[in-house]
């Protein structure tokens, strides 16, 4: 039977919006309020109504608030309906939209493993409120569903304890909410205790409780009685138990055949969160699992004695096991009369934020061989300082172990744990297992078995005190997700990951991988590590404190194939310009030889191609102009696994724009073989994905237009390379002096590669108008009006960032032509040589003082920089200045034929 709830929202609404509120009440109390509307909290009530069951308020339910950025507890000012005023217990939150949760351990990502029996009432149901049209209302909906058990017996003296409920999926343990579903991530089953015990007979009584929504199979049912006696059942049928959000599912339970489980009855503990909680409760009785303890220094456990204690923490039906706390020493003690404590299948939290303990004493007394979620169960706060300093786990039997989760997580001051005795051969996570541990030393972790590990994702964050991690034993087969293991871990020197079964198919999430120390020196990544199930991979190699250490003397070595280095150079802007400054060298880790790349370090682009990765060209050959558009048109569509080409056998001509991308997201390369592509449409040529244009000709061909914007770069992530070619624009006159350029760059995340070619403008054209992205110049003659007429030859504007490493820059113009141009704060050039002159007023320029976000580290130039009227300068690399030179420089540009004299130099 199945009956849905009944929550009265939309009359709740309708009257609370001009109810008022009882009592005499001050405006300043007014102001505090919020209401909520039903759909459960803390301590709701289950009523009987005509159309179904109502949950109800009661006086004093706890409710946390959230307004985006803080959160604060609220308490039910009454109870009984399915609207109340909420008063909060402390400071109020301010805000015109609140999100709540109910109970209020849900905000935690918590669903605890134990509920407690209310006759023929529900207590606790979760749920999610949040503020609709008016701020200050809220809306609550329940999260879960309920489930009502009949259960009845023809035997005597049957007295309920508990009644325990277990699936093939999790009932219980870490949430998270999405859209207003709740999901389980990590736990186990749930149980309902029944306190001093609920007495059975032929009559059937309800007992509720509630459960996430889902489908569940597997469903299991036992029912443990006062006296030892046990019931077990499982429900029947081959289709999934479905549980609907809000709904309500009776399962009639003939409970007839109760008795006493074979052998002696043994000692379990509660769940992990569970006996947290009652840990804290001997000392502040309203301490919850998420709750800070800073007054138990020391536990104990205590076997084969009669001792009792303060409060039982043992699982229903099992042997007793009592806690009693010691404020003289600040000690917790476990005793039972059993040999041994069994953990729970789920202890996760049964630890947690005690972060004053500094010790255990009998803990070879915690069997752990049942225990399969160990998540969270030290978790600590970084903030608190936690006093823990070494943990001997050394008797730990993890083989049943699925999660280790955040196991050690914000155990600021732990120096040392003995993990000798771990079987992870299940664990699907090591998630933020060490993640904060700050002051904890090298941990040997070779015997881990990592089979079948889904993540390891900030697996050793912040690990500050670790100089080396050693994985090269584990196999990373199932892996799915990798994000910022290695953060912060600011001391770290050597990274291993290179044996065979280090091997990758399944990541998918890896970003930040090292993002780790400015103090690595070497790193060792297996044949078998690749990046090929994922795409771009920003900043792989980016470091968590500033640059490397390293130095062209004493570089960072990575041993890793050859495929890996590719894929890292070809995502990683960090990773290239280690390389190219060489700081970063790479190895083949079969060989330990040196890497070869398609391109001479200092000037790698990042289509760059490591031996023995090259891939294999295929050609659309242009054979007449005639046949531009349709060869095009088949090179664009392919979709094979070569890189195609389109090559020129003749020279064409095209009145539309161009957009050269591969429909399959491959490389591809205009090639212009010695011959002529020209244009009179502004934005000739534009890609979304990467393209080279190149030249393979003896005799050099060129790109050529009667308009501007001859490459146009406006596609997110796009990234285009010129490689020995020439591009030329043949415009009069910009349009506007920022807003009109031969090659324009203006797309997020793009990268521009000029290498070894000439680029020129015959008339009053800049060349280069960078408005964000990457630009690198190498090798290369950037001209700005071969007739006499130039402005700009290269501007960084908004966010863009230029490097100009080698080659030249001419402008012929006048007035406030200049080699470099400056706008706006957030744009940087760096200048690492090269020639540079003007025939204008200056040759360096920037907008109002944004010229000193110009690095000057090499370079000839004609004269000095100006100051701008509106001040700044630019700035020089450590210990290098502009020098005069005495005899001055004269060198030939060859694109203009003159011969210009560099009176300086950065040096």
């Amino acid at each position: 039977m199945k009956k849905t709830l009944s929550f009265a929202i939309l009359a709740g609404l309708l009257l609370s919006a001009c109810a008022q509120v009882e009592g005499n009440l001050s405006s300043e109390a007014e102001r505090l309020l919020l209401r909520g509307t039903i759909e459960p909290a803390t301590r709701t009530t289950l009523v009987e109504a005509s159309e179904g069951y109502a949950l109800h308020w009661v006086e004093g339910d706890r409710i946390s608030v959230t307004n985006g950025t803080q959160s604060a507890l609220y308490a039910a000012v009454s109870g009984g309906d399915v609207t109340t005023d909420f008063t909060p217990i402390g400071e109020p939150l301010s805000g015109d939209a609140f999100l709540a949760y109910y109970p209020e351990t849900l905000a935690e990502g918590l669903l605890p493993a134990t509920q407690n029996y209310v006759k023929d009432d529900l207590a606790g149901m979760p749920m999610l409120g949040s503020s609709d049209a008016t701020p200050d209302h809220l809306v609550f909906r329940p999260l879960c569903g309920i489930l009502k058990f009949a259960i009845s017996t023809a035997q005597s003296g049957i007295v309920l304890s508990a009644l325990e409920v277990s699936a093939d999926q999790p009932l219980s343990g870490t949430v998270t909410i999405s859209g207003g579903t709740l999901g389980v991530t990590e736990g186990a089953g749930v149980t309902l205790s029944c306190g001093e015990g609920v007495a059975l007979g032929s009559e059937a009584t309800a007992f509720h409780l509630y459960v996430p929504a889902g489908s569940y199979t597997g469903v299991k049912l036992r029912l443990i009685a006062a006296d030892g006696r046990e019931y077990a059942a499982r429900l029947e049928g081959s289709a999934p138990y479905k549980v609907v959000r809000g709904e309500l599912n009776t399962l009639v339970v003939p409970a007839n055949a109760f008795d006493v489980p074979q052998g002696e009855r043994r000692a379990v503990l509660r769940p992990g969160s569970d006996v947290n909680e009652l840990m804290k409760q001997l000392i502040d009785p309203s301490a919850k699992c998420t709750s800070s303890d800073a007054s138990i220094r020391k536990i104990v456990f205590l076997v084969n004695t009669a001792a009792t204690g303060t409060a039982a923490v043992n699982e229903a039906g099992s042997e007793p096991v009592w806690i009693s706390w010691d404020e003289g020493t600040g000690t917790v003690t476990f005793t039972t009369k059993a040999g041994e404590i069994f953990a729970n299948v789920n202890s996760a939290y049964l630890f947690s934020r005690l972060h004053a303990l500094t010790s255990f004493e009998g803990l070879g007394h915690l069997n752990t061989c049942e225990t399969e979620y160990f998540n969270a169960m030290f978790f600590s706060s970084a903030v608190a300082n936690p006093a823990l300093e070494e943990l001997d786990l050394s008797t730990f039997d993890t083989h049943n172990a699925v999660t280790f989760t955040s196991m050690f997580d914000s155990l600021v001051n732990l120096k040392s744990v003995d993990l000798s005795s771990f079987n992870t051969a299940k664990s699907r996570s090591f998630s933020s297992m060490f993640n904060h541990c700050k002051s904890l030393g090298n941990v040997d972790l070779t015997h881990f078995d990592s089979g079948n590990c889904e993540t390891m994702s900030y697996m050793f964050r912040y690990c500050q005190a670790m100089t080396e991690i050693d994985l090269h034993t584990w196999n990373l087969s199932k892996v799915e997700a990798m994000v910022r293991p290695f953060q912060y871990c600011t001391s770290l020197k050597k990274l291993d990951l290179g044996g065979d079964g280090c091997s990758t198919q399944a990541l998918t999430t890896a970003s930040h991988f090292i993002n780790a120390s400015n103090a690595m020196t070497d790193m060792r990544l297996g044949k078998n590590f690749l990046l090929e199930n994922f795409g771009t991979m920003p900043e792989l190699f980016y470091q968590g404190a500033g640059y490397l250490q390293a130095t062209v003397e004493d570089p960072f070595v990575i041993r890793c194939s050859p495929w890996f280095a590719q894929k890292s150079l070809r995502n990683s802007t960090q990773a290239l310009g280690y390389t190219n400054q060489r700081l970063m060298v790479w190895k083949n880790v079969e060989t330990d030889e040196y890497l070869e790349f398609d391109q001479e370090i200092g000037s790698l682009t990042n289509e760059v191609t490591v031996k023995g990765c090259e891939a294999q060209k295929v050609y659309f050959d242009v054979t007449s102009a005639s046949a531009f558009t349709s060869v095009v048109a088949e090179a664009l569509a392919y979709e094979g696994s070569d890189e195609p080409v389109i090559r020129l056998l003749a020279d064409v001509s095209s009145s539309k724009a161009l957009n050269l991308t591969n429909a399959a997201g491959r490389l591809l390369t205009l090639d212009l073989n010695g011959h002529v592509l020209s244009g009179t449409v502004s934005g000739l040529i534009s890609t979304s994905g990467s393209l080279v244009i190149t030249d393979s000709g003896e005799t050099k061909g060129k790109v050529t237009s009667t308009a501007s914007k001859v490459v146009n770069m406006t596609a997110t992530g796009c990234s285009v390379s010129l490689r020995q070619c020439v591009i030329e624009s043949t415009k009069a006159t910009g349009d506007s002096w920022n807003g009109d350029a031969l090659i324009n760059v203006s797309a997020s995340g793009s990268t521009l590669n000029i290498v070894d070619s000439k680029v020129y403008s015959t008339k009053k054209l800049s060349v280069v108008r960078a408005y964000t992205g990457t630009v690198t110049l190498s090798g290369s003659e950037i001209t700005s009006g071969t007739e006499s007429t130039g402005w700009y030859g290269v501007m960084a504007l908004n966010a863009a960032v230029v490097v100009f490493n080698s080659g030249s820059i001419y402008t012929s113009g006048t007035g406030n032509s200049s080699a470099f141009h400056i706008g706006y704060s957030t744009a940087t050039m760096t200048v690492n040589g090269g020639y540079f002159a003007s025939n204008g007023d200056r040759t360096i320029s920037g907008g109002g003082s944004y010229i000193n976000k110009m690095t000057l580290n090499g370079g000839y130039y004609d004269r000095q920089p100006s100051t701008p009227s509106a001040g700044g300068s630019v700035s020089y690399g450590s210990g290098l200045s502009m020098q005069l030179l005495d005899p001055a420089v004269q060198h030939e540009h060859e694109t203009t034929g003159k011969v210009i004299t560099y009176a300086y130099q950065v040096k």
